[in-house]
């Protein structure tokens, strides 16, 4: 699963919860969260920043950031 998402963003903090019991129900069991951090703001940029903020919410699977926005499926 791909999970795009800004630290940020109420919607995205709301999804937080029912994914991360995904996550720790079925992590190893040939399922993977994988998140995208694409930040909206400019304080999102901050790596320090969000780290703090992955660390809070209790984001436990693998992040990517793309602080940039790049277009993957070009």
């Amino acid at each position: 699963m791909v999970q795009f998402w800004t630290f940020g963003c109420i919607n995205c903090k709301n999804t937080l919860a029912n994914l991360r019991s995904l996550y720790d129900e079925h992590h190893g069991e040939e399922f993977e969260v994988v998140g995208v951090h694409s930040s909206e703001f400019s304080y999102e940029e901050d790596p320090e920043a969000f780290g703090e903020a992955a660390v809070d919410l209790g984001v436990n699977w693998p992040i990517a950031l793309d602080t940039h926005k790049l277009n993957f499926f070009r």
